[in-house]
C-alpha cells in the first residue's frame, strides 16, 4: 500500500465514522412525493443494503409492480432516483430548471442496474452561493435546494445559514451591545466574506428577529441533510474577533488583517492570546445550541491575502485543531485550496485524518500539485463567479478527470466537491456532478451528451445534440471559456474598457470562437417546435443567444472606440448603432425567459422585511451587491456580481452606456476633450431607486432568438 493510499484509506475510515450509511424509508418516499407526486411515492419500494465497497452503492429494479432501490444511505437512493426520472422518465430535476415531462405513473422496466461511487465525500457549495444566489431563501426555497442536492448525491454540505446568530449570542457574552454587534456585522448580500474573514462592519443593521428566524433555518437544513445520511458542514473558528475586540479586553492583541481589496478585515486573536480559548470555547458551544453539531468544520485564515508573517503557522494549526476536538472528538477541518492558502507550514500542523482539503483550482493542477502535503483532498469545481451569466468552465476535465484522479495509486484525493459562486448559470456541470456522484466509472462524452437531451428535454433530437457537441468541445474548454466571457453590455464604459468586473475578461476582436457560438444557437434553435415545452430547453436557449450576442456586443464597442480615436464621425455612429441595436436585441432575449428577470431578486430580497422599511433596506444592500458591490468608492469588486437580467439592462447598464456615448459624440465632434466621468456617483443611485420590476417573462423566446439569428444572417455571422 502506498502512503497516498493509506491517506486515502484514513480518510474513508474518518468519513464512514462522520458520516455513517443511513437510511430512512419515509425520508426518501417524502422527496420523491416532493419531486414527482403521490402516485410515484406509492409505486416505489425503498430498501437499505450493506456497503460492499464501503462506499455508497444502489440496485434499481422491478418488483411486484414497484420500482425498487435497495441503497447504502438516503443519498443513495436519493441518487438512484435520480438516475431513474432521468433514464426511464426524460426528466430533468435540476438546480435552475425542470425539464421534459413526467409519466402519469411511474414506467417499470426490466433488468437490474448496480451503481457505486468512488468518492467517499461528494461536497456541495461554496460561502459566496450564500450571497449571490441564496442570500435571501427560506425554507420554501431551502427544501426544493435540498431535494435537488440529495438526488445529486451530495453527502456533505456546507451549511453557514444562522451563523450571524451564533456570532450575535457570542458577542453579547463578551459584552457587546446591539450596536456594537451590528456594526460588526454585515448585510445578508454580503455575510460570506465575513465568514471568510474578508470584510466586516457593513450593512448589518438586522432587525432582532431575523437572528432566531436564521438559527431555526439553519437547523432545519441540518436536520434534513441528516435524514438521509449526508452532513452538513458549519463554519469553524479560529480567532476572528471585532477590530475594537483590544477597547473591550486590554489583556487581549488581536492580530491586525489589514485591508480586503480596500475593505477592512475583521482581526485575529492567535492561539497564544489569553482571550482566545474563551471566546473559541463559548462559539462552538454555542454553534452547537443554535444550530446543531456538525463533524466538518469549514475556516480559512488568511484567506485571500490575509496577514500571517510572524505566525507559527504549524503551532497555530495544532491549536485551532485541538480546540475544535475539544467540542468535537470527531472534528475534520475543510479549508479551500484557493490562490496561497492552504499554507503547508499550517497543514504540517494537522493529521491526515482530521483535515480535508476543498481544491476550487483542481481542474489546473490537481491537489495543488503536491496532494496538499499528503493531505487528503477533493477535486472541486468553482463556476459562476459573481452568479453572473457567463459560459465557463471545462466539460471534459469535469466529466473525465475525478475518475481518472480517483484511480490514481499515488493521488490523496477522496472525492469530489462543486462549489459554485452562484446557482445562476452553466447547469450543465450541476448535471455532471450528479452524473459521477454515484457512479464507478463516466460515460462517453458523446453518450452524455446524448444522456443529457433526454434528460433536459424530454426527447432527443440530433440538432440539439450537434449544438452540445459544439459547446463541449469549442465553448466549455477551461476554467475561463476560450472566447465568450463577461458582456460588453454590463461593462463600465471607458475608452479602453475590456472587462466587466476588475478580475473577468471580455473578448478579444476578431476571434472565431464566436462563430462556433452563432452556429450553436442556430442548431439548437433549429428544433424549436419540438422542444419548446421543456423549461431546461427554453432557458438553455436563451442562455445561449444571450452569450453570443453578449460576445458579438464587443466587436461593436471596439468598432466604434477604434472611430472615435481615429476622428472618423461615420464610423463612430454607424458602431454606436449596431451596438445598440445588439443591446435591444440582448433586452428583448432575457426578458423572454423568468431566470433573467431583475424582479425575482429584488422581490425576494423585500419578502424578507415584516414592514416598510425593513423591505427598503433589504432592497438596498440587494441592489448594491449587483451593482457596485459594495459602497466603497475604491471600485475594486464593482460590477463582480454584474447580472444581465431584463430590469438591469434597461434601467442600469444601457442609460450608462447611453450617457457615456453621448461625452464621446460631443468630444468627437466639438474636438474637446472628454470631461471626467464619476461611475460611483451615478452607480449608487440606482441601489436606491424603488421601481417595481415585472415578475413574469415578456415576449416570447422563439420569437426573441430568431430575430437574433436572423440579425446574424444579415450581418453573414456563422
Amino acid at each position: 500500500m502506498t502512503k497516498a493510499e493509506d491517506i486515502r484509506k484514513r480518510a474513508g475510515e474518518t468519513k464512514r465514522r462522520n458520516i455513517p450509511f443511513y437510511l430512512d424509508e419515509g425520508a426518501v418516499l417524502g422527496l420523491i412525493r416532493r419531486v414527482a407526486g403521490e402516485e410515484y411515492a406509492s409505486r416505489f419500494r425503498i430498501r437499505q443494503r450493506a456497503s460492499e465497497s464501503g462506499m455508497d452503492e444502489y440496485d434499481l429494479y422491478c418488483e411486484g409492480g414497484h420500482v425498487c432501490i435497495d441503497a447504502t444511505s438516503g443519498v443513495a437512493a436519493a441518487a438512484a432516483f435520480n438516475n431513474y426520472l432521468g433514464e426511464n422518465c426524460g426528466y430533468y430535476a435540476g438546480f435552475i430548471t425542470t425539464g421534459g415531462t413526467l409519466p402519469p405513473k411511474p414506467p417499470l422496466f426490466a433488468g437490474r442496474k448496480s451503481e457505486r461511487s468512488v468518492f467517499h465525500y461528494r461536497y456541495l457549495f461554496n460561502f459566496c452561493t450564500f450571497a449571490y444566489t441564496y442570500a435571501f431563501s427560506g425554507w420554501e426555497d431551502w427544501e426544493g435546494i435540498l431535494d435537488r442536492a440529495l438526488l445529486s448525491g451530495y453527502n456533505l454540505v456546507l451549511n453557514p445559514v444562522g451563523c450571524e446568530s451564533v456570532w450575535k449570542k457570542l458577542l453579547e457574552g463578551l459584552g457587546y451591545t446591539g450596536k456594537q454587534i451590528r456594526e460588526f456585522l454585515v448585510n445578508p448580500a454580503f455575510l460570506p466574506f465575513l465568514w471568510m474573514g474578508n470584510m466586516s462592519d457593513y450593512g448589518g443593521e438586522y432587525p432582532e428577529w431575523w437572528f432566531d428566524a436564521r438559527a431555526e433555518l439553519g437547523r432545519k437544513i441540518t436536520n434534513r441533510l441528516r435524514e438521509f445520511g449526508a452532513a452538513a458542514m458549519l463554519p469553524g473558528y479560529c480567532g476572528m474577533v471585532p477590530d475594537d475586540f483590544r477597547s473591550h479586553f486590554p489583556q487581549s492583541a488581536p492580530f491586525d488583517q489589514g485591508l480586503w481589496n480596500g475593505l477592512r478585515r475583521p482581526a485575529y486573536l492567535l492561539p497564544s492570546d489569553p482571550m482566545f480559548d474563551a471566546v473559541a470555547d463559548a462559539y462552538y458551544e454555542i454553534q452547537r445550541q443554535t444550530v446543531g453539531e456538525a463533524h466538518y468544520w469549514s475556516v480559512d485564515p488568511f484567506h485571500e491575502g490575509g496577514i500571517s508573517e510572524g505566525i507559527d503557522l504549524k503551532a497555530f494549526a495544532r491549536s485551532v485543531m485541538a480546540k475544535m476536538k475539544e467540542h468535537d472528538a470527531g472534528a475534520v477541518w475543510f479549508l479551500q485550496g484557493w490562490q496561497a492558502n492552504p499554507r503547508r507550514e499550517l497543514l504540517a500542523g494537522l493529521h491526515a485524518d482530521e483535515v480535508l482539503v476543498g481544491d476550487l483550482l483542481a481542474d489546473e493542477k490537481g491537489g495543488g500539485g503536491d496532494n496538499f502535503g499528503n493531505t487528503p483532498w477533493l477535486y472541486c469545481n468553482v463556476v459562476n463567479f459573481g452568479g453572473q451569466h457567463v459560459m465557463r468552465g471545462n466539460v471534459r476535465r469535469a466529466l473525465f478527470a475525478p475518475f481518472a484522479r480517483a484511480a490514481d495509486e499515488n493521488s490523496t484525493m477522496v472525492g469530489v466537491g462543486f462549489m459554485p459562486e452562484g446557482v445562476e448559470d452553466g447547469e450543465i456541470f450541476f448535471d455532471i456532478f450528479a452524473s459521477l456522484s454515484v457512479r464507478e466509472k463516466p460515460p462517453a462524452l458523446e453518450d452524455y451528451l446524448r444522456g443529457l437531451i433526454r434528460r433536459r428535454y424530454g426527447v432527443q433530437s440530433a440538432a440539439a445534440e450537434a449544438a452540445w457537441k459544439i459547446l463541449a468541445e469549442k465553448v466549455y474548454l477551461a476554467d475561463s471559456s476560450v472566447y465568450p466571457m463577461e458582456s460588453a453590455f454590463c461593462a463600465r464604459p471607458s475608452v479602453d474598457v475590456d472587462r466587466v468586473s476588475t478580475w473577468g475578461r471580455g473578448c478579444e476582436e476578431g476571434t472565431a470562437e464566436r462563430m462556433e457560438l452563432v452556429r450553436a444557437t442556430r442548431l439548437l434553435f433549429a428544433d424549436y417546435e419540438l422542444l419548446k415545452g421543456s423549461p431546461s430547453y427554453r432557458f438553455d436557449l436563451v442562455d445561449l443567444a444571450r452569450q453570443c450576442n453578449a460576445a458579438l456586443g464587443w466587436d461593436a464597442v471596439y468598432a466604434f472606440l477604434r472611430a472615435f480615436r481615429a476622428g472618423d464621425k461615420e464610423g463612430f455612429l454607424r458602431g454606436t448603432r449596431r451596438f445598440f441595436r445588439l443591446f435591444s436585441l440582448q433586452e428583448e432575449i432575457v426578458a423572454s425567459d423568468g431566470h433573467f428577470l431583475l424582479s425575482k431578486w429584488l422581490e425576494r430580497a423585500k419578502a424578507q422585511g415584516r414592514d416598510e422599511p425593513e423591505k427598503r433596506w433589504f432592497e438596498f444592500y440587494a441592489r448594491v451587491q449587483i451593482t457596485t458591490w459594495s459602497d466603497s468608492r475604491t471600485g475594486w469588486f464593482h460590477e463582480y456580481a454584474a447580472k444581465e437580467w431584463q430590469g438591469m439592462l434597461s434601467d442600469f447598464y444601457r442609460p450608462r452606456w447611453e450617457a457615456f456615448v453621448s461625452m464621446l459624440e460631443l468630444s468627437l465632434y466639438a474636438g474637446k476633450p472628454l470631461p471626467a466621468y464619476r461611475d460611483y456617483d451615478r452607480e449608487i443611485m440606482f441601489a436606491y431607486g424603488r421601481k417595481d420590476y415585472p415578475l413574469r417573462p415578456q415576449g416570447d423566446p422563439g420569437k426573441a432568438v430568431g430575430r437574433f439569428l436572423t440579425f446574424c444572417e444579415r450581418e453573414k455571422l456563422g
